[in-house]
């Protein structure tokens, strides 16, 4: 067990939140301090249906060990490169059936009784370590207060909107490369019939999009990205939303939302997501796909040569 005992000690030591950078492609990340390796992070629990996580998926059962989680018909890490030190993380009970778990290991905390795990795993299975559950808590923790504190950053640019569309446009980033975009709740309200984020900025640029609200539904969305930003350098932070739904949509930015139940059906997201719980309508639908944009990041790079370094396996 010492092995994963490393394991939890690499992930609590990752990147500090709000840290330097570095690779403009890759800044992103930093706003996701030790969930960064994560292609989705759910605090609590994770129901998912015919689908695929391309990276690591992480789900903590709240910690508390009552929030299990079910992957069904599902494929977790198929972009991961071989010798990755772990693809699933569960501090708490999770079943799976008729899916793949790519390229390596998984580390869980309990499987449910009475339900078989009928998946193919590349790795090993491995017992939770001690230190799951203060690296879920401290992984929240943190989520929240970045997301806060993001929030509170001034918008540097202008926000329009006019059925169908929602308009972000800059022309230049801060000294620090970021540019910071504001949209109230009052302009995703149901009634303004708004389908289309289109967001200008320069190559480069790190864009946060703080999006207000309680509670936030983009139904048959479309998201056009010109003038040289890229899905990986685009954050939509739902910094006070409870529920947040995404339906028929395929989101060009990656996702924090540590508060929030992610009800996300028939899409893609082409980022991370970080949610409290995330949950898709299972039956015949195919449940929202998560796309790994950060494969390449430092941050979420493969961790088997510093596991083995410091004496895992």
């Amino acid at each position: 067990m010492k092995s994963i005992v490393l394991l939890s000690t690499l992930l609590l030591s990752a990147p500090a939140f709000g840290g330097e950078a570095g690779d403009a492609a890759c800044a992103i990340l930093n706003h996701f301090g030790g969930a960064a390796p994560f292609n989705l992070f759910a605090y609590d629990n994770a129901l998912h249906h015919q689908s695929d996580t391309e990276g690591r998926v992480a789900v903590g059962g709240g910690v508390s060990g009552l929030a299990a989680s079910r992957f069904d018909s599902y494929r977790i890490g198929a972009v991961l490169a071989p010798g990755n030190a772990v693809s699933l993380l569960a501090g708490g009970p999770v079943s799976m059936t008729n899916g793949t778990i790519e390229p390596s290991n998984v580390i869980y905390g309990r499987f449910l009784p009475g339900l078989d795990l009928t998946v193919d795993v590349a790795g090993g299975y491995y017992a939770a370590p001690a230190g799951t559950e203060a690296f879920f808590r401290s992984a929240l923790a943190d989520a929240k207060a970045e997301a806060l504190r993001l929030s509170r950053l001034p918008a540097q640019a202008a926000v329009t909107a006019a059925a169908p569309a929602i308009r972000l446009a800059a022309t230049a980033a801060d000294a620090d490369g970021a540019i910071v975009f504001a949209i109230a709740p009052a302009v995703l309200a149901a009634g303004n019939d708004v389908h289309e984020l289109a967001i200008d900025a320069p190559a480069g640029a790190t864009v946060v999009v703080n999006v207000g609200g309680r509670s936030v539904a983009l139904d048959r969305f479309g998201f056009v990205l010109t003038g040289g930003v890229a899905a990986e350098n685009v954050l939509f932070n739902f910094y006070e939303a409870d529920a947040v739904s995404f339906s028929a949509i395929g989101v060009q930015g990656s996702v924090l939302a540590p508060a929030a139940n992610l009800a996300f059906v028939d899409g893609v997201v082409h980022g991370n997501v970080f949610v409290r719980s995330f949950a898709g309508a299972g039956g015949g639908w195919n449940d929202g796909q998560l796309n790994n944009v950060f494969a390449s990041c430092p941050q979420a790079a493969d961790t088997s040569a510093l596991l083995r370094t410091l004496g895992w396996r």
